[in-house]
């Protein structure tokens, strides 16, 4: 049972790891004598939450964990190196996550990597030759969307051509 933002959507990547380790048991493990056990627990998606947990996991020996984006990276980054344990990331990496000697590892690029990926193949194949014209809607609230919108500011200002970003929004 996941809480907090991740109530709705978690049912379905929880149950694709599910599926992805009974399936490696059986087809993989068995034929290694090792099986893999999995244990999943309710960060609400908060760095307080995710690090007041951590102790916890730490004393089940984990071999690597599965995360789930930012408050796993903000509450553990610095940890990992020293508790010798990986974590994998579905969400896309932030720029924060590029520094040397990460335990924390993202599958995907930045966050700004995608949208601006976005955004050229738009003003390619939709723009008209023209500028994308862009709003962004953010907030300081995160990191995460703090750095997506220094990013695309940047992206922005080195390819006028691409995209004109009319303005940056930052909302509570």
């Amino acid at each position: 049972v996941f809480s907090a933002p991740f109530s709705s959507v978690m049912p379905a990547p929880g149950g694709g790891r599910e599926a992805v380790v009974a399936w490696w048991n059986a087809e993989v493990g068995a034929k290694m004598n090792v099986k893999l056990a999995m244990k999943a627990y309710d960060t609400r998606f908060d760095a307080a939450q995710t690090a007041s947990l951590w102790p916890g996991v730490l004393a089940e020996k984990p071999l690597v964990g599965l995360g789930v984006g930012g408050p796993d990276l903000a509450a553990l980054q610095q940890r990992l190196p020293n508790d010798k344990v990986v974590i994998f990331s579905p969400s896309a990496s932030n720029g924060f996550a590029w520094r040397p000697n990460q335990w924390y590892l993202s599958l995907r690029p930045t966050f700004v990597h995608e949208i601006v990926g976005f955004i050229d193949w738009y003003q390619k194949n939709k723009g008209g030759g023209k500028p994308v014209k862009m709003a962004l809607v953010t907030s300081e609230a995160s990191p995460s969307y703090a750095d997506i919108a220094k990013g695309v500011a940047a992206y922005a200002k080195a390819n006028p051509g691409t995209v004109e970003l009319v303005e940056t929004v930052f909302a509570e």
